[in-house]
């Protein structure tokens, strides 16, 4: 089984997460806030934790953002 961490050795990179709304949420790797494959993020009925120190935040290919229902911890 592949990790999230796992796949930004990839030239171009999409992540969606649809949840079932539950409240455990993901947890998404600090390492995803500097990707710079990460082209497309989309994320609909989540919860997603993220520390603190996730910060900055810098995704130089990133062309589409869709976010619904979104809850960040």
């Amino acid at each position: 089984s592949r990790g999230l961490g796992d796949v930004y050795k990839r030239q171009e990179l999409d992540i969606s997460l649809l949840g079932g709304g539950g409240k455990a949420g993901y947890t998404l790797p600090q390492t995803l806030f500097t990707s710079k494959s990460l082209t497309t993020l989309k994320l609909e009925h989540v919860t997603v934790n993220i520390a603190r120190h996730s910060l900055p935040v810098s995704l130089p290919s990133l062309k589409t953002v869709t976010l619904k229902t979104v809850r960040f911890n």
